[in-house]
């Protein structure tokens, strides 16, 4: 997952609110423009969610539920963002 890159190159999950510790190695974040600018963009994972800033936050985990949950835990808005399928699952 480190060969995506990140809209500001300084940003980190921490930065984000996400506790890099805990979730470094399962969560990616993606800029939506970099998925809109290239054509050969690939999924990381199989589901992540959009957060408020417009990212992809993606979820390294194989069951749906899970997903939910681990985003439930990182926001700590329990329901609030939904979890998506990757296109290319």
């Amino acid at each position: 997952m480190s060969n995506v890159t990140i809209c500001f190159k300084d940003l980190t999950l921490d930065d984000m609110g996400i506790d890099s510790k805990k979730w470094g190695k399962k969560v990616t974040l993606v800029c939506s423009k970099d998925v809109l600018d290239n054509i050969h963009f690939k999924d990381p994972t199989n589901f992540y969610y959009l957060n408020a800033f417009g990212f992809r936050v993606y979820l390294l985990t194989q069951s749906y539920q899970k997903a939910k949950e681990m985003v439930d835990e990182i926001t700590g808005k329990e329901g609030f963002y939904s979890v998506r399928i990757s296109k290319g699952v």
